[in-house]
């Protein structure tokens, strides 16, 4: 109860800062940090929510659920965004298997990949960006560090989990029809966002699980 009190305190703080509501945000300070309660040392353990990342995975989560529309950031959005970036953070910095680790970079392309695809296509990425940081180019060093964080959380989720997903044909095509449309079947696209969709329930399962050991702080602005 006390994480979940402490979440809401931080979305109430950064959806009352004008630096959340407008484009082009320039200033950066950590907004919480969190321990790993799994982590081998109190290095690894800590970590910190950065705020220009936390604002733009907000404005993500806001595109994901206005699949039609222009959406704003809200308190949902920005809880959504909190719970998924402590539990990717978590996860995605757990050492992978020598193996596994050399899939991080094709992962991390996946991931951006299942992601435009879930915001509606490339061209609402290309919005949301504008209205996230005033360009449409921008959050590029942040947007990298999600899609890494995210993509080595999945890898970690099957190799030390088990948590394994492999989309039979039939469902391939459903996702297709429902995302694309007419369009020209994309096998490996709809894989890379049903496999991305499916491990984002592990994801969150776990987080249901050990949220209570994380001991989620606010950093107060100084």
């Amino acid at each position: 109860m006390r994480s979940a009190w402490l979440g809401a305190v931080l979305v109430a703080s950064l959806l009352s800062t004008s630096e959340v509501r407008a484009a082009g945000i320039v200033a950066d300070r950590a907004v919480a940090r969190f321990s790993d309660p799994e982590a081998a040392d109190a290095t690894a353990a800590q970590k910190f929510v950065m705020m220009r990342e936390l604002v733009l995975e907000a404005w993500l989560v806001a595109y994901e659920r206005t699949p039609a529309g222009s959406p704003s950031i809200d308190d949902k959005s920005l809880r959504i965004a909190l719970d998924r970036h402590v539990i990717e953070a978590v996860l995605g910095a757990r050492p992978l298997p020598s193996a596994w680790e050399a899939k991080v970079g094709k992962e991390t392309a996946d991931v951006e990949r299942a992601e435009v695809l879930a915001l509606g296509g490339k061209s609402r990425f290309g919005e949301l960006l504008v209205r996230a940081t005033g360009n449409a180019e921008g959050g590029a060093a942040e947007l990298a560090a999600i899609w890494k964080r995210r993509a080595r959380a999945e890898l970690y989720l099957e190799a030390a989990v088990g948590l394994t997903y492999e989309p039979s044909e039939g469902e391939l095509h459903a996702v297709h029809a429902k995302l694309l449309g007419s369009a020209p079947f994309e096998p490996t696209l709809v894989r890379a966002y049903a496999r991305t969709m499916k491990l984002r329930e592990g994801a969150q399962a776990y987080h249901q699980a050990v949220r209570s050991k994380l001991r989620l702080e606010i950093v107060s602005e100084t």
